[in-house]
């Protein structure tokens, strides 16, 4: 079965190899995760089987690779295990370092027969004995006592990984992504992860934005004169979205925060009341606070959302988003272009003559905890 660990592997530039035994994926994939949050780039045999590709592939992997990283456990040498000591010579061939790891205590009675001359290799190394410490403790001493390269972006999670939220969110920094939920993404409406930015930690709770613009819808569906108080994206967002997006238990997870909703800063249009939401968009004053650079703002748009009228701009693959402030008038909503410049004069609320074009890029609060 393919390894996954819960992030992409690091395949151009620096990087480290992981090597270990297939029995001990859960453990190593623990202190990888660890090691992948620290901003240790590093390289293991995601979705790779084992065969002809696998061996090609792990050739080109160490060569390529700063230095190898070998997790030793009972488990590696109880067995004549072809593929850990193949990892070993290609890396020595290679004239690659080998950092050991011992996460367990092994003597020499407990080594196969036909291994025995490759455990003395291996002993020889010595490296950085991590019997009994915690996943995270031995992230940390290999980063220190083995002078791993650290401090990097974390590589994001891998297709179909499933850890909670919850985890997620207690290895993540500001900027980096989770997935949570489902929703059309795919050109045929097919429900894939979401993909949410992680914009701030508070009070156990997490703020995340969608990556994505998941879908296009307009703000009201009259050209009437609204707030975010009483548009139909906002009753949108808290029912049918959330219906779609969010399975009984993750529903529960959302919270129920009160949003302030500030008059527009520039034309002094009325923001209206304070409100109650579960999903909302964000506010003239949090897009500017939480994105300092227009480029950091700019949004793809998901092949679904495109099939549903979203404009797209071809270069960029980027478009609209809805904001939850006014705009000129009540009769318009501020909005982020495709360049990710803030809009504040805005666009209609609607278009009742065409498909609406402009995006919905959804914010919520999460639980950290159950």
């Amino acid at each position: 079965m393919a390894t996954n660990f819960g992030f992409m592997p690091v395949t151009e530039g620096l990087r480290y190899f992981i090597s270990y035994k297939s029995d001990d994926t859960g453990r190593v994939g623990e202190i990888a995760r660890f090691l992948n949050q620290k901003g240790v780039p590093l390289w293991y045999d995601y979705g790779i089987e084992k065969g002809e590709k696998w061996s090609s592939e792990i050739t080109r992997s160490i060569e390529a690779s700063k230095a190898i990283l070998l997790f030793v456990t009972k488990a590696m040498f109880a067995a004549e295990d072809t593929y850990v000591r193949k990892e070993f010579r290609i890396a020595r061939g290679y004239g690659r370092k080998v950092n050991v790891v011992w996460l367990d205590d092994v003597a020499f009675g407990d080594v196969h027969t036909g291994i025995k001359d490759w455990f003395v290799d291996v002993e020889d190394l010595q490296g950085i004995r991590a019997v009994g410490l915690t996943a995270e403790q031995t992230a940390q001493r290999m980063i220190e006592e083995l002078a791993l390269i650290s401090g990097g972006r974390p590589q994001p999670p891998s297709p179909g990984f499933d850890l909670t939220i919850e985890e997620q969110l207690q290895r993540a920094s500001v900027g980096d992504t989770v997935r949570f939920g489902q929703y059309p993404q795919g050109s045929g409406g097919e429900f894939l992860p979401i993909a949410w930015r992680v914009l701030e930690f508070r009070g156990g709770a997490a703020l995340l934005l969608s990556e994505k613009l998941l879908d296009c819808k307009p703000y009201n569906n009259a050209l009437d004169q609204v707030t975010w108080d009483d548009c139909s994206l906002r009753d949108w967002l808290d029912t049918a979205f959330v219906r779609m997006a969010f399975d009984y238990a993750q529903q529960k997870k959302l919270l129920t925060v009160t949003n302030e909703n500030p008059d527009n800063p520039e034309c002094d249009t009325k923001g209206g009341k304070p409100t109650k939401d579960r999903v909302f968009l964000l506010s003239i004053d949090e897009v500017s606070r939480y994105f300092l650079y227009d480029e950091h703002r700019k949004a793809s748009v998901t092949p679904y959302a495109h099939r549903c009228g979203a404009w797209v701009d071809e270069k960029s693959g980027c478009s609209f988003w809805w904001l939850r402030s006014p705009g000129f008038s009540e009769f318009d909503a501020a909005y982020v272009d495709q360049n990710g410049e803030v809009d504040m004069d805005g666009l209609d609320v609607t278009d009742e003559t065409e498909i609406c074009e402009v995006c919905v890029r959804p914010a919520l609060w999460v639980k950290m905890s159950s």
